[in-house]
């Protein structure tokens, strides 16, 4: 096992204390994280309401355009006989 001499433990120990150091201060603004978070999941529900709202709606008028084809065809079928 490599031996360490005191320059290499003063090394360690700042480096440790830096990284310590670093920790700190990014961990200072933990409350904007969590306020962000609120709203990005605020935002998220809104989202997905707005999503199943819109998709019922796209359903709702598919079938309604089907509904309008098939008295289309007919309405057709009536004028090819009527010829």
């Amino acid at each position: 096992m490599t031996q360490f001499n005191t320059n290499q433990w003063i090394v360690i120990t700042l480096i440790l204390a830096l990284g310590w150091l670093l920790g700190l201060f990014t961990m200072a603004g933990r409350r904007n994280w969590r306020t962000a978070f609120e709203v990005e999941r605020t935002a998220r529900i809104a989202a997905d309401l707005e999503n199943e709202r819109l998709t019922g709606k796209v359903t709702e008028l598919g079938q309604e355009r089907e509904s309008h084809l098939i008295r289309a065809e007919v309405s057709d079928n009536r004028n090819v006989e009527l010829e």
